[in-house]
């Protein structure tokens, strides 16, 4: 039959998850110190996500860690140096072992009941002595068996409360209803159900689980997305509210702004002078009567001073005015005549600025446009009008004809829209993106003025890159961000397939304690890791291997089939093993002359199924060393032995018999020697002098006659007594004759 046993290689790279090392952990500590089981939790506490630093630290303890086998721990564990029976009722980790947690060894996995002795067995025609109960002290049988189950039940539904076990019993002692009562209340099974249903009811409860985390995940996703939409609906309504205010705002400023330019355009009118902004009566009137007065203003002033150099410094002040404005977005300003206002602020340049900071928010000439840009920016965000040019005002020219410096200002702005154009054309080609012309020269007619704006567009869409970047680190940079993207796909790749593979795993784990579970078969968590990964890399495979070890089933029969099988295949095996001990049990009390019924063997053999090796002790104590196992040969001369051995020790006990008879009557010998010759001796010296005279007649009796007058034992009692008479009487003459 089945045994059940699968070789299994486990990988110490897999790291289990966070129930199965608890499982584990409870496990380690039932084997080697269950005293120490209370500070698991504080264990795992510790080590939360650490799990080879849990190991390291059980190796430096206990020369053992997580992946140490079962067997080698228990062999290991407290109290293994006592037999089997007393590992089994004073230890629980070994009955525990045994019953639950232990890997199948190839018997039939049921827990084995104590045998009891043969009765009345007899020998050679006398009863055989009784056999000797074990001396070890016997637990309660019902705690007993509640132990094994409640432990079972723990194991599987509460890992944490196994060591609350005594505890538990102890409240309901010899009170099975009222404990399976409690435990239906608290977990909804009892100790009445079978493994297979608990095995089954903590799958179900794990599953459970795994929906309620489901749940609140997407509850905790929706409550923030919930939380973000609110903000957000707050900013938007803040936002309306400033616009409004900004609006408002505008609406006066603008009022207020046209009050003061009809103000100052109606002097200027009669002039013939074209002003678009106030800063225009920065200009002197003579310089802005009209253009012919400027330039006869600017000759003046050159003649004053080195003509060289205040052009230069015209230049630079022309430079510097035509940057501020474009950073302020006022592009109309190549109409006016900035070469004047420069000319004009030449020698009075703070002037220029103090007119400027009134109207643009405090900035002038020595403001960067990256200064001013960050400033327009801001202004923009919070809503707040900017400045602008005032309206332009119809008045009498004296040409139609536009002006060679509004000519010269169209041409420069043409060319930087056209150098902005090639800027981005190169950019998008580089980038290989495909862009419309027209598109591009839009943009580039939108941002002309405004390049840094677009410049931070760019990077910020373009990892940091924009028009302005040479060709060869823009190239670099693209190289650099394709590998970065090419690594983040096969990041997402990978991480996929390892979510893929994860579910697959925890899938085929799932079927392999649902299949293992069937059978009666326990593994541990890492055996199910190690089986799922097998599963998962050749299913075929590990199918046909499943169904040649396990009677054609694999992970694709309904538990309920595989249990039903099982429990056929486990009722066939033991009625092969019963008939097979009934074969040899009959022989056997049958050579030795038993008086034991045909029912009677039968149950011997029912008792002893799942124990033999206890059967054979007993066997062994009572039928002189032999055991069923013996062949009739063995048996024979066995017997034969033992025959020769009992004639040998009757002889030898007849011969005591008669050196115990001698002695005794030596001992009487003895005793009437003295006493005829009136000595006193004690028993003990009679012992003894009738040994020494056993040993050596001769030699005793010579030592006799020469202290006793020629008398020894061969003498007859009335000759000594005849001597003793005739000696006292010569010696009493002797005395009357010396008086």
């Amino acid at each position: 039959g089945n045994k059940g046993q699968d070789s299994v290689q486990m990988s110490e790279h897999v790291v289990p998850d966070s129930n199965a090392i608890a499982e584990r952990l409870l496990l380690f500590y039932l084997h080697l110190k269950p005293s120490k089981m209370k500070v698991v939790p504080l264990l795992l506490k510790k080590f939360e996500g650490d799990y080879h630093g849990l190991n390291e630290e059980l190796q430096r303890k206990y020369s053992m860690d997580l992946n140490t086998p079962l067997g080698q721990m228990m062999n290991c564990s407290e109290g293994n140096g006592e037999d089997e029976g007393g590992l089994r009722s004073s230890l629980p980790v070994g009955a525990l072992l045994r019953e639950h947690l232990a890997i199948e060894d190839g018997g039939s996995g049921g827990s084995a009941r104590p045998l009891e002795p043969p009765r009345k067995v007899l020998s050679r025609g006398t009863s055989a002595p009784p056999m000797q109960e074990s001396p070890e002290k016997v637990m309660d049988p019902w705690q007993d068996e509640m132990q094994h189950l409640l432990k079972f039940f723990y194991l599987q539904l509460n890992p944490s409360k196994v060591y609350d076990v005594p505890r538990v019993l102890k409240a309901y002692s010899h009170d099975a209803a009222g404990l399976n009562a409690s435990l239906r209340k608290a977990y909804g099974i009892d100790l009445s159900a079978s493994r297979q249903d608990i095995v089954k009811e903590k799958l179900e409860r794990e599953h459970k689980a795994e929906e309620v985390e489901s749940i609140a995940r997407v509850a905790s996703t929706k409550a923030k997305e919930a939380k973000l939409h609110a903000q957000r609906l707050a900013r938007e309504e803040t936002k309306r509210n400033a616009d409004a205010v900004a609006a408002q705002a505008a609406e006066v400023h603008r009022a207020t702004a046209s009050e003061k330019l009809n103000k100052t355009q109606e002097p200027n009118g009669a002039a013939g002078v074209s002003n678009k902004d106030t800063d225009a009566e920065a200009v002197p009137a003579a310089a802005s009567s009209s253009n012919d007065s400027s330039k006869d203003a600017a000759t003046e002033t050159d003649s004053k001073l080195q003509g060289e150099d205040v052009a230069r410094r015209i230049a630079e002040i022309k430079g510097r005015i035509h940057r501020f404005y474009i950073a302020w977005n006022i592009l109309d300003r190549g109409i006016l005549d900035v070469g004047a206002l420069a000319a004009a602020h030449v020698h009075s340049l703070d002037v220029l600025n103090a007119r400027l900071r009134d109207k643009y928010h405090g900035t002038d000439l020595t403001w960067t446009p990256e200064r001013i840009g960050q400033l327009v920016e801001s202004l923009e965000g919070a809503r707040i009008p900017l400045p602008h040019a005032s309206p332009m005002r119809t008045v009498p020219m004296r040409t139609a004809s536009p002006s060679p410096r509004q000519d010269e200002a169209h041409e420069r702005a043409q060319e930087a829209v056209e150098e902005l154009v090639t800027a981005l054309a190169t950019f998008y080609n580089a980038w290989q993106i495909a862009k419309d012309e027209d598109d591009v020269k839009t943009l580039a007619r939108d941002y002309v003025h405004k390049q840094h704006l677009l410049a931070a567009k760019l990077q910020a869409e373009f990892y940091g890159t924009d028009m302005s970047w040479p060709r060869t680190p823009l190239a670099a940079r693209i190289e650099h961000v394709r590998r970065d993207e090419e690594g983040r796909q096969a990041s997402l790749l990978l991480r996929k397939k390892s979510h893929e593979l994860a579910k697959a795993l925890q899938l085929a784990t799932t079927k392999m304690k649902a299949f293992y579970a069937a059978w009666g078969f326990p593994r541990n968590a890492q055996e199910f890791a190690s089986l799922a990964s097998q599963y998962v890399a050749a299913p075929a495979d590990f199918d046909a291997a499943l169904r040649s070890k396990y009677h054609g089933t694999d992970s694709s029969w309904q538990v309920d089939d595989i249990a039903a099988m099982a429990e056929t295949i486990r009722q066939r095996e033991d009625a092969d093993k019963l008939q097979g001990l009934l074969h040899k049990l009959v022989p056997f009390y049958t050579f030795w002359e038993a008086k034991l019924s045909s029912d009677e063997v039968l149950q011997v053999a029912r008792d002893s199924l799942n124990d033999q090796p206890s059967l054979f002790r007993s066997l062994r104590l009572s039928y002189f060393g032999t055991d069923c196992n013996w062949s009739m040969q063995d048996l024979m001369s066995q017997k034969q032995r033992i025959e020769a051995r009992s004639e040998e020790a009757a002889k030898q006990a007849e011969a005591a018999k008669r050196d115990a008879q001698q002695l005794e009557e030596t001992v009487d010998k003895f005793r009437e020697f003295y006493s005829a010759w009136e000595v006193v001796r004690g028993d003990v010296d009679l012992r003894s002098f009738a040994v020494a005279y056993l040993r050596d007649p001769a030699a005793f009796n010579l030592k006799l006659r020469t202290r006793y007058h020629a008398t020894d034992l061969t003498t007859h009692i009335s000759e000594i007594v005849c001597l003793k008479i005739e000696i006292e009487t010569k010696e009493a003459q002797q005395a009357a004759t010396c008086k």
